[in-house]
């Protein structure tokens, strides 16, 4: 558990603060750049933070086509 908490925080750390500027649907030529084809079904967003990060979310580590974030409360 120690490597797998280590990764999360070498990984994602530097987004505890941030703070999500904008959401959106990615345009046609940013969905190109990722190779992806948004006629699958998928909807391919991007969420921007105020520290230059942008969250793409992707249906694996390997970037093969674009994912899906779940939003709930916490409790």
């Amino acid at each position: 558990m120690a490597n797998t908490a280590n990764y999360i925080e070498s990984e994602f750390g530097g987004l505890v603060g941030a703070t999500i500027t904008e959401v959106r649907p990615l345009t046609p030529a940013e969905v190109d750049n990722y190779g992806w084809d948004a006629s699958y079904g998928t909807v391919p967003f991007a969420i921007f933070l105020d520290n230059g990060k942008v969250l793409v979310p992707s249906s694996d580590e390997e970037g093969n086509d674009a994912g899906f974030v779940f939003v709930e409360d916490y409790k």
